[in-house]
């Protein structure tokens, strides 16, 4: 991978870093007033807000981690097989750990 392509991936996650800011529902744990389609519906609502804390706390570990294997010289090689990774799939999936074959391995294993 060229230097060019490794600072311009090292900007997109430290972008991603300072922009991401932790989200906490003030309203958790507060008393939910109203009928059984009320109450639904504020459980949901908390639900909801906690799969999209989840999933900003993974994006920024994901984040953390990229910009780790940046400075280490091993972004874009697969954790498994040590092989490049190609461009195209970490233009698309730029926190990838695994080439495609070795993905595709994985789940494999993870489904049979």
């Amino acid at each position: 991978m060229e230097i060019s392509q490794l600072v311009r991936f090292q900007k997109m996650f430290e972008s991603q870093l300072q922009s991401a800011s932790p989200y906490f529902r003030e309203q958790i744990g507060t008393a939910i007033i109203g009928d059984s389609v009320d109450q639904a519906f504020e459980l949901q609502e908390q639900m909801l807000g906690g799969t999209l804390e989840n999933r900003k706390i993974t994006s920024v570990q994901s984040a953390r981690a990229a910009l780790s294997r940046i400075r280490r010289g091993c972004f874009g090689f697969c954790e498994e097989c040590g092989e490049e990774i190609d461009l195209r799939r970490l233009e698309i999936h730029p926190t990838t750990l695994f080439c495609i074959q070795c993905q595709e391995e994985l789940e494999h294993k993870i489904g049979a």
